[in-house]
């Protein structure tokens, strides 16, 4: 009796297929839209870059967009340097000041060992000597950097601390100003760009219908607000710039402000500005060019990783042409941010050079006076 009750179904569901058409049929859907935005594919990266973006959103308030993103750069470096880089910079003097006590020790224990291995017979081939020296010359070197507490591992921890924070800000700075590239994607665009221009610009009637449709769409991102860039999806005939306006609609790190407060010659911060580049490229072969924190060595390989920084710094320039101004106002603002910085590192943390004189004056002790001898008549 329980087992037919509970088999028999209501009556108001019977109703309700008896009055339903049966033609109708009302499919399951697999997806459910609460929002008409796009859904967000990198929400991990979003939260990581929401904590920027707030600062310079709120710097932004109280400066316009000209001074806000160079000021962002300065107050970040300046949080790495009191934190982190003064640690850091203490450790490079101590190693630079060592440097001299270094070389003198390891002269002496190669010394040293010539002669041990001389009492014994010798070496069997120079090689195994120079073997024999070299791990002796390490060892010692090893106790004396770790009893003044010096290590390199600070010193590269340093460096590589700061490569993910400016990639971040510069993945910030690409998300409010709606490039849809990153760095690497938008050089390897401005690769092919002067490649185009090198081969004479053959593909100029191919790109004569793009260019109108890029024409309005960069005239939609001049729009002093969102309701104007959504407004100008009706205008634009493309349908790549119809799906990337939308999309900058729709982002919370898209700020069409920076399209009217610049400053200059650039007061496009979203456009990309052919200057902005070649001032970067020209502060940062001066930052690799000034900088002198390095212990004079015999080896090679410092000057080439030198010299190699410095042929980089010259390429940006024209590797960086399509990168919007924002993007490069702030590389420039950090760039001299870090010489500003790296000039109060080293008035704090001096690091000797060469031989230097004491700085403390040093007690030397009385010299004897030799009473002369008293001639007796």
């Amino acid at each position: 009796m329980a087992s037919r009750l509970l088999l028999r179904q209501p009556a108001r569901q019977l109703l309700a297929r008896s009055n339903a058409a049966p033609n109708a049929i009302s499919p399951r859907p697999w997806t459910r839209a609460f929002h008409a935005s796009a859904p967000r594919r990198a929400a991990g990266l979003d939260a990581i870059l929401y904590l920027p973006h707030e600062m310079m959103s709120l710097i932004h308030t109280q400066v316009p967009w000209y001074a806000a993103i160079p000021l962002s750069a300065f107050l970040l470096r300046a949080a790495l340097v009191t934190s982190f880089g003064t640690w850091a910079r203490s450790l490079m003097a101590r190693y630079v000041g060592l440097q001299p006590l270094r070389q003198a020790l390891a002269r002496t224990k190669r010394d040293k060992v010539l002669k041990e291995m001389h009492k014994h017979g010798g070496a069997r081939s120079p090689k195994e000597a120079q073997t024999r020296t070299m791990a002796g010359v390490k060892k010692m070197v090893n106790e004396l950097d770790s009893r003044w507490r010096v290590t390199l591992k600070g010193q590269v921890g340093w460096t590589l601390i700061q490569i993910p924070i400016f990639f971040g800000m510069a993945e910030v700075i690409r998300k409010m100003c709606g490039a849809r590239d990153g760095l690497l994607a938008l050089a390897a665009s401005s690769i092919r760009g002067i490649k185009d221009w090198v081969t004479g610009g053959s593909q100029a009637a191919t790109d004569a219908g793009a260019s109108s449709g890029a024409l309005e769409a960069s005239d939609a991102l001049a729009a002093p607000d969102a309701l104007s860039i959504a407004g100008a999806l009706n205008n634009t005939t493309a349908a790549s710039n119809v799906d990337g306006l939308a999309t900058l609609a729709s982002s919370p790190f898209f700020e069409p402000s920076l399209a009217t407060e610049g400053m200059l010659w650039f007061p496009n911060l979203i456009a990309p500005d052919p200057f902005l580049p070649f001032i970067v490229s020209g502060l940062m072969f001066s930052n690799i060019y000034l900088s002198k924190n390095a212990p004079t060595s015999d080896k090679n390989w410092p000057n080439l990783i030198r010299r190699v920084l410095l042929g980089v710094s010259l390429l940006i320039g024209p590797l960086c042409q399509n990168l919007p101004a924002g993007l490069m106002l702030y590389w420039a603002g950090s760039t001299t941010s870090v010489m500003v910085w790296n000039k109060w590192l080293d008035w704090k943390y001096p690091a000797p050079l060469d031989f230097t004189a004491c700085k403390r004056p040093l007690q030397m002790p009385p010299t004897t006076k030799t009473k002369a001898a008293v001639r007796r008549i």
